[in-house]
């Protein structure tokens, strides 16, 4: 059962690659965040493509859900406990955000469009989105794996 989501706060692009995550409030002021993972697959030569997004959780941002803050180390309110979320759950979360998108800066707005066809389209790649993308380390960056 979804918690009482009554009006949308944020959405944001992920810097993992392109997942996206929208903030909704409940009548007591509670978060909870919508988020949608890609999938992507590598293809070589530092070559990433993103088939699609996998199904949306939703995230209890309440900080004292979150795993204990220690001495360097501090948890986002992307750590709080997941629940699964169906596409029609998650479409009607997404219903919150209509008239959302007026108050936004260009940006967020488009982020906002692309986090709904993801939603409507049951996980399927916007169009306005690159599916094949290159990346590169930044000079003087070490990887250990």
């Amino acid at each position: 059962m979804l918690p009482p989501l009554t009006r949308a706060v944020d959405v944001e692009l992920i810097r993992d690659g392109g997942s996206y995550a929208a903030t909704f409030s409940d009548k007591d002021g509670g978060r909870y965040i919508l988020f949608t993972r890609i999938k992507q697959v590598d293809r070589g030569q530092n070559m990433k493509e993103i088939i699609g997004y996998e199904p949306p959780i939703l995230i209890d941002c309440n900080p004292t859900k979150r795993p204990q803050e220690t001495d360097g180390r501090v948890y986002s309110e992307l750590s709080g406990p997941a629940t699964a979320v169906t596409w029609a759950e998650a479409r009607t979360i997404m219903a919150l955000t209509k008239g959302f998108a007026e108050r936004l800066d260009e940006w967020h707005r488009k982020w906002l469009d692309q986090m709904n066809h993801v939603v409507t389209s049951d996980g399927g790649l916007p169009p306005t989105v690159e599916a094949i993308t290159q990346w590169r380390r930044l000079p003087g960056l070490v990887h250990n794996s």
